[in-house]
């Protein structure tokens, strides 16, 4: 019995540390200026998308209500090779200093970036291209606005600034994210390069429950054939 017990254990331990997420390490790619991509084709099939960016209610909890702290206009186009996602981000309050993906972009040639004129526009130093750092995760890709560009997204307008992802993956749709320092992080539906697919976790997980499941079972038939013959 203890043998059994010790095996269904290992299994299980096996699997915990199977399924354990990885440290997302980030690590900083080349931002790309959105006027150097080339030609980036047509608008795919209409897709056109205005969202805005929402808060949490937390009102059930004593907190405050949603609010919204963005706007975001997603669009892709596709070039007959690659899609272009273009994100116009404009926040609504001063102190928004990060975009984040919802999601894990394949990149087509670690090609992402901004609008560097764009960027200048809204506020930020020089020629645009240090107005963000980006940083590509194992969980998404973010934008954070350079510390010293005081006068980037601080509540003036104009603050609208062009991301762009360029991806081979056709588009679905999935959440990006804006957040500040001390403010809560606000989240908006847009196109995104994202597959609709099991996620390998969930499809370990099941084959996972099957082991155990048929250790567990040839332990109870064994148990039975031993009861009997007792």
């Amino acid at each position: 019995m203890r043998a059994r017990v010790g095996i269904l254990g290992i299994i299980v331990l096996a699997v915990a540390l199977v399924l354990t997420p990885a440290a997302a390490s980030a690590v900083l790619i080349s931002g790309v200026d959105y006027a150097t991509i080339g030609p980036i084709g047509t608008v795919y099939q209409g897709d056109v998308m205005i969202s805005t960016f929402m808060t949490s209610d937390l009102t059930a909890q004593g907190g405050p209500p949603s609010v919204a702290n963005g706007q975001i206009t997603s669009s892709v186009y596709y070039n007959g090779t690659v899609f272009t996602y273009v994100l116009q981000v404009t926040p609504l309050q001063a102190g928004e200093s990060r975009l984040s993906t919802g999601f894990l972009p394949a990149l087509y040639n670690n090609s992402a970036g901004w609008d560097f004129t764009g960027a200048v526009l809204a506020g930020a130093p020089g020629t645009g291209s240090t107005a963000f750092t980006e940083n590509l995760s194992s969980t998404n890709l973010g934008w954070t606005k350079l510390s010293t560009a005081t006068a980037l997204w601080d509540g003036i307008s104009p603050d609208l600034v062009t991301f762009f992802i360029q991806s081979t993956v056709a588009p679905g749709l999935s959440t990006y994210n804006l957040s500040g320092t001390g403010l809560p992080n606000g989240s908006a539906a847009g196109f995104a390069p994202v597959a609709a697919a099991v996620s390998e976790p969930g499809s370990l997980l099941l084959v996972a429950f099957g082991v155990v499941g048929t250790v567990a079972m040839a332990s109870r038939r064994r148990g039975f054939r031993a009861n009997r013959a007792a």
